[in-house]
C-alpha cells in the first residue's frame, strides 16, 4: 500500500524513465500514465485532457515543483525531462561557485549521547505554526555569519519536514525525502512527511554572545510518525549552528519514536542533489554520497549527531601597502597548504574595532585584499581569517589609518569651480581634498561633477560666495563630508534668473552648518533653485544660527 511519500516517488520515478526513453509512444501516452499516478495518490477523477503537447498533471506539478525540479514535454517527444534543482547560487568562493564540497574530509562526522536540548520557549520566533502540514517558513536572519559549505550565510528558512535551506532563498516544503530533492545549503536534522502537532511548532532562537553564537532551531511535538490534521506531536528535535567555528549539530529530545508509516526519514548535510552526508540513526554512522532515506529506528534522547569543519592556520601578520586618503591593501601571508582552505575572509571595523562587518571573500592561496571608500586621516581596524569549508582560523588583526585629506583653497577672486584658475596651486579639488573658499571669493559650481571631501565657505572676513551657475543646464558639487558656512558665507543658487527653472544640487555626505549671520538661499532668483540633498549612511544634521538667513525652494 502506498503513502503519499512513497507514491510521489513512484510518479517521479516514472518520469525519470520516460526522460530516458528512446521508445515512440502515442501522444497521449504520458498523460494517461499521470493521470494513474495522481488518482492513486489523490483519490481524484480529475485528470489533465489530452493535449497535442501533453503535460504534466496538477499533483505531479506540484511535488516536482517542491522537489526542486521542471519538467517539460514536447510534441515530437512526449518523454518529459526533469532538470536537477539549482542551486543556490547566493555566494561563491573566489569568484567560482565551489559547491559540492560536504566531504568526510571537510564535515567528519561523530556522535554522543546524554547532551539535553536548548530551552528556548522563552525568546523564541516561531517559524512554523502548530497543526500545519507542509509549512514552511519565512527567510530569518541567523544573527551571525554562518559558513557553510564554503559560502557565507547570514539567513535560514525551515520547514515542517525537519529540512533547513540557507540562504535568501525560501526552502521549499518538500516532503519526499530523497536525495535529488536536497539543494545547495540543505540541512536536515529529521527529513521525513512531518506535521506539527496541535501542540506544537517550529521555532528559533540565536543565544550565546561573538563570536560564540549559536542557532536553535527546534520542531517541537512534532508527529513521528505522521498522523494528520488537529492531533497532537510528541517528537522533539533541534538543530545547532555555530558562530566561528561552522560546527553543525543535531540533537533529539523525547518522542523520536519509531517511524516506518512515510518510509523513513534522511538526516545529514548537502552540498547538492549527489554530494551529501546521510546519517544511519541505528548505527549511528555517516555515508558520504550513499543515500539512506529510510531511518525508520527511534532515536533515543539525548543523542546528538555532530559534524565538525577542519579548523586552517591563521593567516601570516597583517601589513598595509599602499595607503592612500580612501583606499588601502591590507596583506597577510598564506600559512595554509591544505586542500580544504576555501580562501580568506576579510572584516572591518569603523568604530574602533567593537564591531567588525564582512567585507570581502578571496579565493584560496590570496594573500590579499584591496580596501576602498574610506575617509581621509581615518584609523580603520581589520581582522582576516583563513576559512575552510565551515569554519574560520584565528584572526589576524591590525589597524591603520588613511592618509591625510589635502587642503585646496580658491584664489582671492573666485571663478569656475572646474577652471584650475580658481585654485590655488592650478589644480581643481577632488574628491579627497578639504575646500576652502576664501574671504572676497565667488566661487561658481559650473559643473555636473565638482567634488570636495569637506566645504567651507568664508573665514570670517570679506563676503565669501559658493553658487550655482545662471544657466538652464543643471549642476551638481558633491561632498564627501561637512559644509560649513562661516558668518560672512553664503551658499546660493545664481542672482541671475534663466530662461526656465533649473534645479542645481548640492549634495552633503555630512553635516551642514551655518554660522553667525551666513546665508543658504536655495531660490536667489526666480528661475534658479539650489536644492540640498543629504546622502551619508549616518544621521545627519542642519544647523544655524538665530542670525543666519535660511531661504529653500
Amino acid at each position: 500500500m502506498f503513502n503519499r511519500k512513497s507514491s510521489f516517488r513512484l510518479a517521479l520515478a516514472l518520469v525519470g524513465l520516460l526522460a530516458i526513453s528512446t521508445i515512440t509512444v502515442r501522444a497521449n501516452w504520458f498523460t494517461d500514465v499521470t493521470d494513474s499516478v495522481y488518482s492513486a495518490i489523490f483519490g481524484s477523477t480529475e485528470t489533465a485532457q489530452p493535449q497535442p503537447q501533453p503535460t504534466p498533471t496538477k499533483g505531479e506539478v506540484r511535488q516536482l515543483l517542491e522537489d526542486g525540479a521542471v519538467v517539460e514535454t514536447t510534441k515530437d517527444d512526449p518523454a518529459a525531462k526533469v532538470d536537477e534543482p539549482t542551486t543556490d547560487s547566493t555566494s561563491a568562493k573566489g569568484g567560482v561557485s565551489e559547491s559540492n564540497l560536504v566531504t568526510t574530509d571537510t564535515y567528519p562526522f561523530t556522535s554522543s549521547t546524554g547532551v539535553s536540548l536548548e530551552d528556548i520557549s522563552t525568546g523564541s520566533t516561531t517559524l512554523v505554526a502548530a497543526n500545519t502540514d507542509d509549512g514552511v517558513s519565512a527567510v530569518s536572519n541567523i544573527g551571525f555569519d554562518f559558513w557553510y559549505d564554503g559560502v557565507r550565510y547570514t539567513q535560514f528558512s525551515a520547514n515542517s519536514n525537519g529540512l533547513v535551506r540557507m540562504g535568501g532563498s525560501a526552502v521549499a516544503s518538500t516532503f519526499t525525502n530523497v536525495m535529488t530533492s536536497a539543494v545547495s545549503g540543505n540541512i536536515f536534522p529529521y527529513w521525513d512527511d512531518l506535521y506539527t502537532g496541535t501542540n506544537g511548532s517550529v521555532r528559533y532562537r540565536t543565544i550565546g554572545s561573538a563570536p560564540n553564537r549559536k542557532l536553535v532551531v527546534e520542531w517541537q511535538n512534532m508527529q513521528i510518525p505522521r498522523v494528520g490534521a488537529s492531533n497532537t506531536g510528541a517528537g522533539n528535535f533541534q538543530l545547532w549552528l555555530y558562530e566561528t567555528t561552522g560546527v553543525v549539530e543535531f540533537v533529539y529530545g523525547s518522542g523520536m519514536a519509531l517511524n516506518s508509516t512515510n518510509s523513513g526519514a534522511s538526516i545529514g548535510l548537502a552540498s547538492s542533489a549527489t554530494v551529501f552526508a546521510n546519517v544511519t540513526a541505528s548505527g549511528p554512522s555517516c555515508a558520504y554520497n550513499v543515500e539512506n532515506s529510510t531511518n525508520t529506528a527511534a532515536i533515543t534522547g539525548g543523542t546528538k549527531f555532530t559534524f565538525t569543519p577542519v579548523v586552517l592556520n591563521a593567516p601570516g601578520a597583517l601589513s598595509f601597502t599602499p595607503v592612500t586618503q580612501t583606499g588601502m591593501t591590507v596583506n597577510w601571508l598564506d600559512t595554509n597548504t591544505s586542500p580544504n582552505e576555501g580562501g580568506y575572509a576579510v572584516y572591518q571595523s569603523n568604530d574602533g574595532g567593537s564591531t567588525y562587518n564582512f567585507v570581502a571573500q578571496t579565493a584560496a592561496n590570496a594573500t590579499s585584499q584591496a580596501i576602498t571608500g574610506l575617509n581621509p586621516s581615518t584609523t580603520y581596524f581589520f581582522k582576516v581569517y583563513a576559512i575552510s569549508e565551515g569554519a574560520l582560523s584565528s584572526a589576524s588583526s591590525d589597524s591603520r589609518a588613511t592618509n591625510a585629506a589635502g587642503n585646496v583653497s580658491s584664489v582671492g577672486a573666485g571663478g569656475n569651480w572646474s577652471s584650475n584658475a580658481t585654485w590655488v596651486g592650478g589644480v581643481v579639488p577632488t574628491v579627497t581634498d578639504n575646500v576652502t573658499i576664501v574671504d572676497g571669493a565667488t566661487v561658481t559650481i559650473d559643473t555636473t561633477t565638482a567634488v570636495a571631501y569637506s566645504v567651507t565657505v568664508g573665514t570670517g572676513g570679506a563676503a565669501a560666495i559658493l553658487q550655482a551657475d545662471g544657466t538652464t543646464v543643471a549642476k551638481t558639487l558633491t561632498v564627501t563630508t561637512d559644509v560649513t558656512v562661516a558668518l560672512n558665507g553664503t551658499v546660493r543658487s545664481n542672482t541671475v534668473s534663466p530662461a526656465s527653472t533649473t534645479n542645481h544640487t548640492l549634495s552633503v555626505g555630512g553635516n551642514m552648518t551655518v554660522n553667525g549671520a551666513g546665508t543658504f538661499n536655495g531660490s536667489a532668483s526666480a528661475n534658479s533653485k539650489l536644492n540640498l540633498t543629504f546622502t551619508g549612511a549616518a544621521s545627519t544634521t542642519f544647523t544655524t544660527s538665530a542670525t543666519a538667513t535660511m531661504s529653500f525652494n
